[in-house]
């Protein structure tokens, strides 16, 4: 067993993920643990640095793991409502240009 210090935003952000998926978040961090990586430690990328020559999503993960992704960034979406087609008009676009 192992407790965890984490900050107030970190502890709510695992909530709501573990909300989210609808299991406790002992069951979300040991899903999440095991894909940590094992060998060595990645750091974040610098602000600087440029990542445009990362590969695509489509081409790291499986298909599987791709279509759960797809699911999951389809799934935050709901619930936003949408947006009027006045809202992609070109007067609407560029109002503040014309």
């Amino acid at each position: 067993m192992i407790t965890l210090n984490l900050t107030p935003e970190l502890e709510r952000h695992l909530t709501a993920y573990a909300k989210y998926k609808q299991q406790p978040v002992e069951d979300v961090l040991n899903d999440l643990v095991p894909k940590l990586p094992e060998e060595k430690a990645v750091s974040p990328i610098d602000e600087d640095e440029d990542d445009w020559n990362a590969a695509p999503l489509y081409e790291t993960l499986s298909e599987e793991e791709f279509e759960k992704y797809m699911d999951e960034l389809a799934e935050m979406g709901r619930g936003w409502g949408s947006l009027p087609n006045s809202a992609f008009d070109r007067e609407t676009l560029y109002e503040k240009r014309i």
